[in-house]
């Protein structure tokens, strides 16, 4: 005689497979968000045309290009990962995402580029407010 599968095997089934899905994937958690205040980014001559500074506490990468300043968030659009300065590119640190120095998507697995915030200069320091997001080709011209 062929023993069934009875209930209290299948509710076990129903508890430790979701675990265990989440405990295999706990190395790739998305990040926290962090809280939007503005923030003084430092001196704008601390920037040198095509260079960027990842403000790792704030989420925030901070480039300058040939045309101005501007602000990057630094969470993946994929599922919310760091994405990590490269030598040329932004990358996720889970998945690995690329994204160009100014948010736009290389390679996926994310679809969607990264936001950007406003950038203002006050007294020769670059200021940014990760509350305003502005389009992705806005920058601090300089």
């Amino acid at each position: 005689m062929t023993k069934g599968v009875d209930r209290r095997t299948i509710n076990k089934m129903l508890v430790i497979l979701p675990v265990a899905a989440c405990t295999a994937c706990a190395r790739q958690t998305p990040v926290a968000p962090r809280s939007a205040e503005a923030f003084d980014a430092g001196p704008l001559a601390d920037y040198e045309p095509n260079s960027a500074v990842r403000f790792r506490s704030k989420r925030v990468i901070v480039v300058r290009d040939q045309l101005g300043v501007m602000a990057v968030s630094a969470v993946c659009t994929h599922q919310g990962c760091v994405v990590s300065l490269d030598s040329e590119a932004l990358v996720c640190e889970c998945h690995g995402s690329m994204f160009t120095m100014d948010g736009d998507v290389i390679a996926g697995p994310a679809t969607k580029p990264l936001a950007h915030f406003k950038v203002t200069l006050v007294a020769g320091r670059i200021y940014v407010d990760p509350a305003q997001q502005v389009p992705s080709k806005d920058r601090l011209i300089l």
